[in-house]
């Protein structure tokens, strides 16, 4: 309990679309910023966005899915604290399990994401692969 997890997306050319959280034990909040575009001030660390955060009760076992909007052009995080606040009511933090799926992508892949504006490696991206597995993997098929 108190624990946290930094605000961050999950890589977008590590990872495919679809990230799925299935939480054990005690439940928590979970806070979404929207997250930085790429290529500009916060994009690395966290910061940034246009400061808009929506808060998320997680219950004990519950499965969040993540997609579309929320997957790619949002942060999620779970601040370091003992307790949430959840509908005016003051919950304390007990132990909790989260397991996450999600599926790796081959090396050197660029996303294919609808929201390249936020990609650390877009499809479109004029940037030649620098290793011969990256240049031969099937995912980079739209750059050759």
């Amino acid at each position: 309990p108190g624990q946290g997890i930094a605000s961050h997306v999950d890589t977008h050319s590590a990872f495919g679309g679809t990230l799925l959280s299935l939480s054990l034990g005690s439940g928590v909040v979970m806070e979404f910023r929207r997250a930085p575009r790429a290529g500009t001030a916060g994009a690395d660390d966290g910061g940034g966005g246009d400061g808009a955060i929506e808060r998320i009760w997680l219950p004990a076992r519950s499965l969040l899915v993540l997609e579309g909007e929320a997957r790619y052009a949002w942060q999620h995080g779970i601040p370091c604290r003992h307790t949430d606040r959840v509908d005016d009511t003051i919950v304390p933090r007990g132990t909790r399990v989260s397991l996450t799926l999600r599926e790796a992508m081959p090396p050197g892949a660029r996303c294919r994401c609808a929201f390249p504006e936020y990609c650390d490696r877009p499809a479109a991206a004029d940037v030649a692969c620098a290793t011969e597995e990256c240049a031969s993997s099937p995912a980079n098929g739209a750059l050759r």
